[in-house]
């Protein structure tokens, strides 16, 4: 397998689409503060979800994709997400900042 890069951007290469994630860099409130499982909430909470709650996210592949999947000699699609982390003076940068427990290939025709 080819090394992988943040600079991949070409069906050529395999590129098959992308997602962005807002994440937070380091915790600045009260101990707790960054635990979805801790925040309480009731029937007339009309909070957005805590951020750091697990989702589903889901990407349109392009052409590079449909290719794969109508392809007979194809038998494995290899899903490689790369994440790109930004940089912070004084932030510890996440030893694995996406966390995945299943991703899905789904094709539909038009």
């Amino acid at each position: 397998m080819p090394s992988i890069q943040a600079t991949w951007s070409s069906q050529r290469d395999g590129y098959a689409g992308s997602f962005t994630v807002f994440g937070h860099a380091g915790c600045y409130g009260d101990a707790g503060h960054c635990l979805p499982g801790d925040r309480e909430t009731d029937d007339f909470d009309r909070r957005a979800p805590h951020p750091l709650t697990p989702w589903t996210k889901t990407v349109i592949g392009n052409d590079t994709l449909l290719r794969a999947i109508e392809d007979q000699g194809v038998t494995e699609i290899v899903v490689t997400v790369v994440p790109i982390v930004a940089q912070l003076d004084g932030v510890e940068t996440p030893v694995q900042p996406l966390r995945f427990d299943a991703v899905r290939v789904l094709a539909y025709e038009d």
